[in-house]
């Protein structure tokens, strides 16, 4: 049972990255995810639109100073796709090979509204 989580209409609500890896581990068919963690998911939602190489790239970066360094074409290119700021909310919410997973394996849906955003996660 997810700690924080409650339950309404049969849907899973989830605040916190722990209880988000959790319900990517347990492979959930759909959950809500709101709070300051939906803010986050939000800023991320673009490490989605990469491939497996540059996902792979980007989560070996250890730093923003990845986005400055730019050595290699492969960080170039990823640096022009995603910015520190994209970067830094996918690490907030578990990590870039996490988000990039949710993003792939589940439809999601951003509320925004008065009372902040929240996410709907439907699993593809």
């Amino acid at each position: 049972m997810f700690k924080s989580c409650t339950w309404g209409d049969e849907m899973i609500v989830i605040q916190t990255k722990e209880e988000l890896k959790r319900a990517k581990k347990e492979k959930l068919k759909e959950f809500e995810v709101i709070g300051p963690l939906a803010e986050k998911m939000k800023k991320a939602q673009d490490i989605g639109n990469l491939s497996k190489s540059a996902v792979s790239a980007l989560g070996k970066a250890r730093s923003t100073n990845f986005f400055i360094s730019r050595k290699s074409s492969s960080s170039a290119a990823v640096s022009k796709i995603v910015t520190p700021g994209v970067f830094i909310a996918a690490i907030s919410i578990g990590g870039v090979l996490i988000a990039y997973a949710l993003f792939k394996d589940y439809e999601v849906e951003f509320e925004v509204g008065p009372d902040g955003v929240k996410v709907k996660m439907k699993r593809k």
